[in-house]
């Protein structure tokens, strides 16, 4: 056969495998039950890298907050559950108030790692267990549930479903979730220079005008595949030291409370919010991050103005736009899934 008929054949093969990919993923994505499968596999191999469990041993503010905050919290006696408790150090922390029984539960082998470091330091008050929570049970109930299951996205991590799941099923009525406060912003940036990625339309390099592919079809299908139909592109991090000031008052478009909260079912999925703009400036996109409440004197947030954490705050990119103050913003969020970012979608008027 002559090359082109190779060439077509493969180009052919090429185009059957994507659909068959796409209709597969749209299929998964459209089920509950095998998300959720596929999210714990991925979540597995992604708390197996040391890395990620060294990053979060040297997050002092994430130590800090949590040591405070579960010393209030644990009392004498209290039987917990150390949800996800990956290197075993909440469980280890909770161990210093002389609860009855830690259950320190986890779905991947660092677990073991956690074990030999408690026997290590002579902690004999904890049950490692490797198991996905969902199949883990108690006999009697937990006075106290500790996790540390926020992601960039403070859902992404299923931390709802998880959390609920747990909730339900083995804490006591008046038990507790430490923590359990939290709180959603999303906020119109200021970017230093050096820190902006334009949109490749917006391009203007020494003379060498781009502008002409804001319309242009191709860019507009390219552009719509990278937003996977998105308003704007998901997930992009942003960096410590890149915020030039934020053009609003920070305020949170969703609070809740996971001591209070009965069901995942009872968070909205689509939030819309009206904003003032505080201080003139061009915004280069819209940050997300969250703020973690232990208690009344505990507390810590993402925020890029705030001291460094291990979460990298996510920054939703839009055409950059210059607002005046007093000008008024409308931001709308739709969640389609909790733990898949890739189903949000975020809209500015």
């Amino acid at each position: 056969m002559g090359l082109s008929v190779w060439r077509f054949i493969i180009s052919f093969l090429r185009q059957i495998t994507r659909s068959t990919f796409k209709l597969a993923k749209s299929a998964v994505n459209s089920n509950k039950i095998l998300h959720s499968l596929l999210y714990d596999v991925a979540n597995i191999e992604q708390f197996e890298t040391l890395g990620a469990h060294e990053k979060m041993l040297a997050d002092c503010t994430r130590m800090d907050a949590y040591a405070a905050g579960i010393s209030r919290a644990i009392h004498p006696g209290d039987v917990v559950v150390d949800l996800g408790c990956g290197t075993g150090i909440l469980s280890m922390l909770a161990a210093k108030r002389n609860p009855k029984r830690i259950y320190a539960v986890d779905h991947s082998s660092i677990v073991e790692l956690a074990e030999r470091v408690a026997k290590y330091n002579s902690i004999t008050c904890i049950d490692f267990v490797r198991t996905n929570s969902r199949t883990f049970f108690l006999d009697k109930k937990a006075d106290v549930i500790v996790h540390e299951q926020m992601g960039a996205f403070l859902f992404d991590e299923n931390m709802l479903e998880n959390l609920m799941d747990l909730k339900r099923r083995i804490l006591k009525p008046n038990g507790t979730i430490v923590p359990a406060k939290f709180e959603l912003y999303l906020e119109p940036v200021c970017l230093k220079r050096e820190y902006r990625v334009p949109l490749m339309w917006e391009n203007n390099i020494h003379g060498v005008d781009y502008s002409s592919l804001k319309d242009d079809k191709l860019y507009r299908q390219l552009d719509f595949k990278r937003n996977r139909g998105n308003s704007v592109e998901i997930g992009k991090r942003t960096y410590y030291g890149s915020l030039e000031y934020y053009l609003c008052k920070p305020e949170p478009i969703l609070t809740l409370d996971l001591n209070t909260l009965n069901s995942e079912n009872d968070v909205a999925k689509s939030i819309t919010c009206r904003k003032t703009i505080a201080r003139r400036g061009a915004a280069d996109g819209i940050s997300i991050y969250f703020k973690t409440i232990f208690d009344d004197h505990t507390s810590f947030d993402t925020a890029l103005e705030s001291p460094k954490t291990s979460w990298a705050p996510p920054l939703f990119r839009i055409p950059r736009r210059v607002f005046d103050v007093d000008d008024v913003i409308t931001l709308t969020l739709r969640m389609g899934n909790f733990c898949d970012v890739g189903s949000w979608t975020i809209t500015l008027d």
